[in-house]
Order: structure tokens, then C-alpha cells, then sequence
């Protein structure tokens, strides 16, 4: 018999390549994960979509002209002139520094939900740029 004890474990070269793989996959995420900007871009598009969404809808259901005032701080939702006071408080949003909104301006619905003009708008942040686009139709998408 002999006296050797089978030890299980990793050999020397399977525990390099699992560090290896480690140090590469560390250096993929973590400058993303650093890089909030992009991620701020996105999430300001997502909500222009969602104020463009939700003007269309207010137009139509309170037959009232509703717009969407976009500015180079931020954009916000307005009835006859002012800005539509929702329970989370008045509908605006400022945008973080670093991110931007271009062209500035405003896009009113009518009643029927068609908004005055279509468009496209760029959410821009850390080197990542978002459109958001309004079509004649009133149909809005990223």
C-alpha cells in the first residue's frame, strides 16, 4: 500500500489562467462601471420618450394642449404655459452635467395627439449619444 493522500485542489497553471481570466474581465468592467455618463444619457432619453409619451397622452384625454419645452439644462411638461403638476411634483427634469440635449425647443400635441412638427433629438453624455425621435404620426422611439 501506499502511503500517498490523494489532495484535491487547483494545479499551479489552472490558477494562473483562472487569474488571467479574472484580470481581463476586471479590466472590461470596471472602466464601464466607472463611466456613468453614457449610462446618464440613456436613462435622460428613456425619460424624454416618456414625457413625449405622456404629452401626447394628456393632450388627447383632456383635450388641452400639452408641449414639451426642451432647453439645454433640461426639458419639462407644460399646459397653457405651465409646467403639469403631477403627484411626484411638477413634471421636469433637469439634466446632470456632462449630458445634453440638442436641438432645443418645443414640440406641442393637439388634442387629436399629433404633434406640430417631427423631429429627432440627441441625448448626449461621456462619448455615448442616444436619439430620441418624434414622428408625424406622433409615434416617439429611441
Amino acid at each position: 500500500m501506499s502511503n500517498k493522500s490523494h489532495c484535491r485542489g487547483f494545479t499551479l497553471t489552472e490558477f494562473i489562467v483562472i487569474m488571467v481570466v479574472l484580470a481581463i474581465l476586471a479590466a472590461e468592467a470596471i472602466p464601464r462601471m466607472m463611466d456613468s455618463g453614457g449610462v446618464a444619457a440613456r436613462t435622460y432619453a428613456d425619460q424624454l420618450v416618456a414625457a413625449f409619451q405622456f404629452s401626447q397622452t394628456a393632450a388627447q384625454q383632456l383635450d388641452v394642449t400639452t408641449s414639451v419645452n426642451i432647453s439645454g439644462a433640461g426639458f419639462s411638461v407644460t399646459q397653457n404655459g405651465s409646467v403639469v403638476q403631477t403627484a411626484n411634483g411638477p413634471y421636469q427634469t433637469t439634466l446632470a452635467n456632462g449630458v445634453g440635449i440638442s436641438p432645443t425647443g418645443s414640440i406641442t400635441y393637439g388634442a387629436n395627439g399629433l404633434p406640430n412638427s417631427s423631429v429627432s433629438f440627441n441625448v448626449a453624455g461621456s462619448g455615448s449619444t442616444f436619439s430620441v425621435i418624434v414622428e408625424s404620426t406622433g409615434f416617439t422611439h429611441e
